[in-house]
């Protein structure tokens, strides 16, 4: 194979990486990029063998942005996990306490996330990430709150989801978090002004005496009073019922939008997080490591483009799961759970992915698409199903003939542990989100820290 260091320009490769690309072609044998802002820069001739076919010189060319995508994604990670324990000086976070111990706020106001007398999410509140999902006959599910903020909760005042802003453009000195114990292994984390500065746990629960299914209470005290922006997350099924607040105080969202591009991620059980803890699945740990807060789920166990295993195929859902809601960016992993369908029939699950590809691109043509291929199984390559990676290369033959970014775990050599033979273990979502978040900072550089 030919070594595209050894071939191509120590300037072209830095272009490749540090630059904001979404689509690279070869035009008159020069390298011609496309940036997110829709701009192309002619990126000069490609300095790797002329015998070579356009094909070929654009295949390598991404074969060194999969190389600086990895490392980036490492460099990323690192900077996540070392940034996440500063904490704020100008914040105390006072011990949890249950619910019906009394606030020491002076007339306290209690404020539910879920106005149910108006039936809409609070104004003070954004999500800023959920689940689309049409898992079951009720579509959607309880767990998406929509960029309307519109959503389907509980019906108690909780909004369901994975990420919640708190919002003020009003100072005040002190606020409670009302916090739900799901029980098991929680993990919710509190952020103020972009810093962690509470992480609870199932034993911070505990030590409060606060069981499951009950709320507890943690109170946020400022040392200065001026606006903030107050952030919450949640695990894929964590829920936040509220916050109190002073009553001759009130809260109103800041103009300011959340971090990053809305960013829909499409997926099946390894995007819903079976086998993670209660520090996140794939998609979560790919959010933290871009440093993201508009990132959304759209994962659904079991099922594929065309298989619907237990739930619904997305063949039968990417209208609504997807076009309906008109992110920025949308990155739709899937093809593992076709793996029958190809076996039985090679044209059917690459018919369905295009459908899918198409129609997005059409109603949404300012939308950027990134396709990832099926995952490996937690094998290298040379252990993966031949099935599997005959669909992987089917899929990016399309998504490359349509312009489209196509990400192949398989191709790149993915490996991972796993709970089961099958599922990513904790380790392994870090891992998986940490190479996807190394992909989407090569291409949108911007939005990155």
């Amino acid at each position: 194979m030919v070594n595209l260091i050894d071939r191509m320009s120590p300037k072209k490769i830095l272009e490749l990486a540090n630059q904001a690309i979404v689509k690279a072609r070869i035009v008159r044998g020069n390298l011609v990029l496309r940036k997110f802002d829709g701009t192309d820069i002619n990126a000069g001739p490609i300095q790797i063998d002329s015998q070579l076919s356009d094909e070929d010189k654009l295949s390598l060319s991404a074969m060194q942005i999969e190389q600086n995508a990895f490392a980036k994604g490492k460099r990323l990670h690192a900077i996540a996990n070392g940034s996440a324990s500063t904490g704020n000086p100008s914040v105390t976070v006072a011990g949890m306490v249950p619910e019906e111990t009394a606030s020491t706020l002076t007339s306290p106001t209690n404020v539910t996330a879920w106005d149910l007398a108006n039936s809409r999410l609070n104004p003070a509140l954004r999500a800023t990430r959920g689940r689309a999902v049409q898992a079951g006959p009720d579509w959607p599910k309880q767990y998406f709150a929509g960029a309307d903020n519109t959503v389907v909760t509980y019906g108690s005042g909780m909004l369901t989801g994975t990420g919640v802003r708190l919002g003020t453009a009003v100072a005040f000195s002190a606020i409670d978090l009302r916090l739900f114990n799901i029980g098991g292994g929680t993990l919710q984390r509190i952020f103020v002004d972009g810093v962690l500065v509470a992480t609870v746990t199932a034993a911070t629960f505990a030590e409060a005496g606060v069981q499951p299914g009950y709320n507890g209470r943690i109170k946020l005290s400022f040392s200065n009073s001026q606006p903030r922006l107050i952030e919450w997350e949640g695990g894929s099924y964590e829920s936040f019922p509220g916050y109190t607040i002073p009553g001759d105080q009130a809260l109103t969202y800041p103009a300011s939008a959340p971090k990053g591009a809305r960013t829909l991620f499409v997926s099946d059980s390894f995007g819903e997080g079976t086998g993670a803890d209660a520090t996140g699945g794939l998609v979560q740990w790919m959010a933290r490591d871009l440093g993201w807060a508009d990132v959304w789920q759209a994962c659904s166990g079991s099922v594929g483009y065309v298989s619907d295993g237990t739930r619904v195929a997305l063949i039968d859902r990417y209208q609504h799961d997807i076009i309906d809601q008109a992110p920025d960016i949308i990155v739709i992993a899937l093809g593992f759970n076709d793996f029958s369908v190809h076996l039985d029939d090679p044209e059917t699950v690459p018919a369905a992915a295009t459908t899918i590809w198409d129609a997005i691109t059409s109603a949404l043509p300012e939308t950027e698409l990134i396709i990832v291929g099926p995952w490996p199984n937690a094998g290298a390559q040379s252990t993966v199903d031949g099935t599997l990676i005959g669909l992987d290369t089917a899929l990016n033959d399309l998504a490359t003939a349509r312009g489209l970014r196509f990400i192949s775990p398989i191709r790149e050599g993915w490996t991972y542990g796993t709970v089961d033979g099958t599922h990513p273990n904790p380790a392994g979502h870090e891992y998986l989100g940490m190479r996807i978040a190394g992909h989407l900072a090569v291409s949108y550089a911007p939005l990155v820290f």
